[in-house]
């Protein structure tokens, strides 16, 4: 976009004075398109070589903006306006209920995800919540000021101004809007908390399951040795003379991968015993001390024998139903928690490009994937 405006300016396609007074309804994907446009006219001969090869992707990314954004302000109204139906029953008090009988059921199937629920709680989340409400306020600003400008009409000729200029002229006055209508400072700082947080908390499921894989390549290189000495001769019965070079580190790669396997499940149901427990503690708490200041039940007390029988009755229930599932949620509960299944691969991801040099530091270069159990 910055490519954009200062082409445009160059150039003296747009006065000023309009950068200063119109804004855009061209969404995203034609900011991109326009952006990497005037940076591959106006650039550096290599920077202009990788935005050629990027702009595809980047202009996707564009459109897949503008169609979801619509669609997001809206699941946040929604949100904001079963809060607001639910404030005089006090959900601040029902909601960790609900979150921890959602834990203690199936903690195990998604070991990622509450595992960075605990590290956000841990790496400052009331301070990452101011940051993403100021980032939040400011988006505001910025969609309110283009919406008033896109109705503007400066030569009364009946027809908007954002519909009579080129591409590059609204990139350009879209960015000047955008530079008027939030606080630089404010939102340079809202970013970088919501940044150090969440590298906070990669680095913690890092370093956790770092040991996982670490453990998996000893428990592979226990195997190793029998492996070579009983399994390596019978491979090489049955394969050709000129591939037996190929079958001792076969041998030894398939049994890395076993016990990343193995290592993998047992970090799983121990996954599923602590979020059971976990889960169940922020279940009754939650649900003693709400039935016991409307009155349904005896003021809470973590001391009492309900307390005690109600987290041991609900952590039990949870880690059986975890394990006789097999630690994967069974239809139609698999379809029920898709939102938390795809939160899981995103963090799987960012786990891995972390871990894997963990896993290749004495497991040679064995590819490792941290959900392949």
């Amino acid at each position: 976009a910055a490519a954009a405006a200062a082409a445009a300016a160059a150039d003296g396609k747009q006065p000023a004075a309009d950068a200063s007074t119109t804004s855009s309804s061209g969404g995203a994907s034609a900011y991109v398109t326009s952006a990497l446009s005037h940076g591959v006219t106006q650039g550096n001969a290599n920077i202009a070589h990788l935005l050629e090869k990027a702009k595809p992707v980047l202009d996707a990314l564009g459109k897949f903006a503008d169609a979801a954004a619509p669609h997001v302000e809206r699941a946040y109204e929604l949100l904001l306006a079963a809060y607001k139906a639910l404030e005089p029953y006090h959900p601040e008090e029902f909601m960790p209920v609900l979150f921890g009988l959602v834990m203690a059921f199936t903690g195990g199937y998604f070991v990622l995800t509450f595992a960075a629920v605990e590290a956000f709680q841990l790496c400052g989340w009331e301070r990452t919540k101011k940051h993403l409400r100021v980032l939040w306020h400011d988006y505001q600003l910025v969609r309110a000021a283009s919406a008033k400008d896109d109705l503007v009409d400066a030569d009364n000729d009946g027809i908007a101004d954002v519909r009579q200029i080129r591409t590059d002229q609204l990139v350009t006055r879209k960015v000047a809007l955008a530079l008027r209508s939030c606080d630089p400072e404010r939102v340079s700082k809202a970013l970088v908390g919501v940044y150090t947080s969440w590298c906070g908390v990669i680095a913690t499921l890092r370093l956790q399951f770092a040991q996982t894989l670490t453990l998996g390549t000893v428990i592979g290189n226990t195997f190793k040795e029998p492996a070579q000495r009983y399994v390596t001769p019978t491979i090489k019965l049955a394969v050709p003379e000129a591939y037996h070079k190929w079958v001792p580190l076969a041998v030894t790669y398939a049994c890395r991968s076993a016990g990343v396997a193995i290592a993998w499940i047992v970090q799983r149901i121990i996954s599923a015993f602590y979020s059971a427990i976990r889960g169940a503690q922020l279940f009754a708490r939650g649900a003693l001390h709400y039935s016991g200041r409307r009155g349904w039940t005896v003021p809470f007390d973590e001391s009492s024998p309900l307390f005690a029988a109600t987290v041991a009755t609900v952590a039990a229930s949870g880690f059986w139903f975890q394990l006789s599932s097999g630690l994967t949620p069974p239809f139609p509960l698999n379809w029920l928690l898709l939102p938390f299944s795809i939160c899981e691969y995103v963090l799987l991801w960012f786990v891995e490009t972390g871990v894997s040099a963990v896993a290749a530091d004495g497991a040679g270069s064995l590819p490792v994937e941290v959900g392949g159990a």
